[in-house]
């Protein structure tokens, strides 16, 4: 990550959640956390009644969900590397990107101005290979007061 100051420096600071999710009409919690070797921090099958957050309204799902998380400061790159080190190492991941929407979703709060980040091509490269998409939520902190 980087932020440029006006001396050449960095300014800010970055908090950032990077997660891995799984969705689909016929996702079955259990059998992914089987076929990843890793327990959800959230999950749920196509009908459920869930809460997608603290403030909103329970409703029926109209997917199968799977997510394992990690927190991580500036270095999106490692955060992504570790949500994977957590997983079983022979995962047939184009048969999961057949049956199922899978992405890496990364939520960035950010404390100062002028801020931005890249991810290397090590970990671009990791994430076509298996066939995983990338979202990112950016936020400024002074949003969150």
């Amino acid at each position: 990550m980087r932020s440029m100051s006006t001396d050449g420096g960095y300014v800010g600071k970055i908090r950032s959640q990077v997660s891995l999710n799984l969705r689909g009409e016929d996702l079955d919690p259990k059998e992914i956390t089987a076929l990843l070797g890793c327990e959800p921090k959230t999950s749920w099958k196509k009908g459920e009644s869930v809460r997608i957050s603290e403030k909103a309204k329970l409703t029926k799902s109209r997917v199968g969900y799977w997510k394992i998380s990690v927190e991580a400061s500036d270095d999106i790159d490692s955060a992504i590397a570790s949500l994977f080190d957590r997983l079983l190492p022979n995962i047939d991941w184009s048969a999961l990107a057949d049956r199922f929407a899978v992405e890496v979703s990364c939520g960035l709060w950010l404390s100062g101005y002028n801020q931005g980040f890249n991810l290397n091509k090590e970990t671009l490269n990791f994430l076509s290979q298996r066939r995983i998409s990338i979202d990112f939520d950016i936020y400024h902190e002074e949003l969150l007061r």
